[in-house]
């Protein structure tokens, strides 16, 4: 909760807008489940072409990644995979 609003005060200080998501909203769109393990996730990203370093690097990612396909869907590499998953 306190990371939270760090980053909340942080962003109105700079004028920039602070958008929350959910994890398995993320991970639903992300990894095709909004069960998605962290193999999953890092699995998803190396599909991506992308290499985590652990699974934060991982989640980090994808909430970049379903930004993108939510606010500038010209942009996003998101798109239904073979899986069920999201896949480039």
């Amino acid at each position: 909760m306190g990371l939270c609003w760090q980053t909340e005060i942080a962003c109105y200080r700079r004028d920039v807008q602070c958008l929350e998501h959910g994890n398995s909203s993320v991970k639903k769109t992300f990894a095709g489940h909004g069960h998605a393990t962290k193999g999953d996730m890092i699995a998803m990203c190396q599909r991506f072409g992308w290499d985590p370093k652990d699974d934060n690097a991982a989640d980090a990612l994808a909430l970049w990644a379903c930004v993108v396909d939510e606010k500038a869907p010209r942009f996003s590499r998101l798109r239904l995979g073979p899986l069920g998953g999201r896949a480039a």
